[in-house]
């Protein structure tokens, strides 16, 4: 989905998208783009969740609190359908399965994932659930990468890079050191007491991406999802020709890039005397 809405613009948004247990709240960074695309262009979105005894997971409750944070409910817009229980089960009644289904949103939704961090983290704390989403995608190897443990630093680092950039976010976002803090105290509760300390005390860093600024682990899968990365790669200085704009007017201009804009979401591109803001796809 994230390649799709970075390569693929110019085509057309789908009629309907079905997720089933999707994974929001872990990798709410990776899917925050797509809803709030889909959100926007009003693409009716169908969300499953389980609940297994002792499992882990995303339960209904914390999808149906998510997408309510998130695109509202009711009132012509956001979450429609919200079916936390229903009366088909298997396995003896030990799994049970939530639907959920969205259309657009009430509010507009920020261009920036970490912007919605604090008021999706207050709401899932309401229900006991820990906010804790990683940035960046960390199960595309084998199976220790992905391992939960303080042993992980890589795994810490991601989660630690959401913590800062949901508590910096904003003109009301803390400073660097509180930003610290809460990232701490977030890996404690979510992997276990002194994770926090860990993460501060080896000063792990992942790579992370010169323009768009996010971390990551493979270069190669981030480039593949990067809003900085158009039809090939892009870079500061590079001279480039725009394409398929609605302001036709536009479309063959050439322009150079001066950088990428990461709360907009696009790169500032310098056009005779004049900057002007594009997406890469653009």
């Amino acid at each position: 989905y994230q390649r799709f809405l970075v390569h693929c613009q110019a085509l057309e948004a789908p009629q309907f998208v079905a997720l089933f247990h999707p994974g929001l709240d872990v990798h709410y960074f990776a899917w925050y783009p797509c809803l709030r695309h889909w959100a926007e262009s009003r693409v009716p979105v169908f969300f499953s969740a389980y609940r297994v005894p002792g499992g882990l997971g995303e339960k209904p409750e914390t999808v149906r609190v998510l997408l309510e944070t998130l695109v509202g409910g009711g009132g012509g817009a956001g979450l429609w359908v919200m079916e936390d229980d229903n009366p088909h089960t298997i396995e003896d009644g030990s799994f049970n399965a939530g639907y959920f289904v969205t259309l657009g949103s009430q509010g507009g939704l920020p261009v920036r994932a970490e912007e919605m961090y604090w008021p999706l983290f207050q709401a899932l704390q309401k229900i006991g659930h820990p906010f804790a989403p990683r940035v960046g995608y960390l199960d595309v190897g084998g199976d220790d990468e992905d391992k939960v443990s303080v042993q992980n630093l890589n795994l810490l680092a991601a989660i630690a890079e959401g913590a800062v950039r949901g508590a910096k976010a904003g003109k009301d976002g803390a400073d660097e050191e509180t930003a610290n803090s809460f990232a701490v105290r977030i890996l404690d509760q979510v992997i276990c007491p002194g994770a926090g300390a860990v993460w501060q005390k080896t000063g792990f860093c992942r790579s992370s991406c010169a323009a768009c600024g996010e971390g990551y682990d493979s270069e190669l899968w981030h480039q593949a999802v990067c809003p900085a990365a158009g039809r090939s790669r892009l870079e500061e200085g590079d001279e480039v020709i725009l394409v398929a704009l609605q302001a036709e007017q536009l479309n063959g201009k050439g322009g150079v890039l001066q950088r990428f804009n990461r709360e907009r979401q696009r790169w500032v591109v310098r056009m005779g005397e004049r900057d002007a803001l594009f997406k890469a796809a653009n």
